[in-house]
């Protein structure tokens, strides 16, 4: 804490000690007025009594806000020394981050590149459950909830599970007979 900290306290302290002192003689000056039953005195009392709560009030505001104010400038510094210090951990740590996954996702793509440049995949010979006839066929795909899947192909189409059906409802029910 520098001199002009410990200066501004020590004002701040023999100031509130001052106002203190003044309350005392405004109370005891009521409390001389409350024996004195006249209206005067009441209108005084009452005066005296606005007065001392307004001088009260102004001083505990005043010594809340300047401990608050110094508390806020102390308070606010470190807290963005602390922000920058963090920021300082965590960029490297993202650009670090950043860097791995962008070679990831260029490995993916080359990945994919390279799948692309593989030759077609040969046709799977064709099942017991095949047929070949007419020009519109259907491709079993999957059963899902015991519901069979099929999908309409033309000759030139592939069928990866290799079951061509020359009907759709025949894919669908293969046991129905022709």
């Amino acid at each position: 804490m520098d001199k002009q900290e410990s200066d501004e306290k020590i004002r701040h302290v023999s100031n509130i000690s001052t106002y203190i002192i003044y309350s005392v003689i405004i109370l005891f000056i009521i409390l001389v007025t409350y024996f004195v039953p006249s209206f005067i005195y009441i209108i005084f009392r009452i005066i005296i009594a606005v007065v001392v709560f307004l001088f009260i009030g102004y001083n505990i505001f005043k010594s809340i806000y300047l401990c608050e104010s110094a508390t806020m400038d102390t308070t606010s510094k470190e807290g963005i020394k602390r922000i920058i210090k963090f920021g300082d951990q965590v960029i490297p740590r993202l650009r670090r981050y950043v860097a791995d996954e962008i070679l990831a996702i260029e490995e993916e793509v080359n990945d994919i590149k390279n799948d692309e440049n593989v030759t077609n995949i040969p046709p799977k010979e064709k099942s017991d459950k095949t047929y070949d006839n007419g020009n519109v066929k259907y491709c079993y795909l999957n059963t899902e909830n015991s519901v069979r899947n099929c999908m309409s192909i033309t000759n030139d189409t592939q069928c990866i599970s290799g079951e061509i059906f020359p009907s759709m409802h025949q894919c669908v029910n293969p046991n129905i007979r022709l």
